[in-house]
């Protein structure tokens, strides 16, 4: 008869500095949703007109990083590493997507914080170490999980 044990999930525990990071990312997220909600014209130059069309477009700013930072928090909370990482991974990209917008329209001040945030995210994104596929399914059931293939071993009919 087959062994057909089950075994406990594998859980590993999210490094504190990727959580530094992710709250970091939280807190200035919301920041900039909030600032972008109740006062808009802090996101332009001083001197820009603050249009009904801008006020709509500070609305998918604080729509946008509000959703990102609250699903941020709950898979923190929840320790869902891997959808944490994935999520951790997009917002890097958008952070650095937003360094290349702030440098084309010469936002120097605010540029290199950006960049620094999106690279931070990125590393924490890749601070998630997982096990290689499918290592943690070998051993007496077969190569791939599955008993009875790849078995290395001889089998005797019953």
């Amino acid at each position: 008869m087959a062994n057909t044990t089950i075994q406990p999930p594998l859980t590993q525990r999210i490094p504190a500095w990727v959580k530094i990071v992710v709250m970091l990312c939280v807190v200035l997220m919301s920041a900039g949703a909030i600032i972008a909600f109740v006062k808009p014209a802090m996101l332009v130059d001083p001197h820009a007109e603050i249009s009904p069309a801008v006020r709509t477009y500070a609305g998918y700013l604080t729509a946008r990083n509000l959703t990102l930072a609250v699903m941020l928090l709950i898979l923190l909370a929840a320790g869902a590493r891997r959808a944490l990482g994935n999520l951790v991974a997009v917002v890097g990209f958008i952070q650095l997507f937003d360094f290349v917008v702030d440098c084309m329209e010469a936002r120097w001040t605010v540029a290199p914080g950006v960049l620094v945030l999106g690279i931070l995210l990125l590393l924490a994104a890749g601070g998630f170490p997982e096990r290689r596929f499918g290592s943690e399914r070998r051993g007496r059931r077969g190569q791939l999980g599955i008993p009875g293939l790849c078995d290395r071993q001889k089998r005797i009919p019953p």
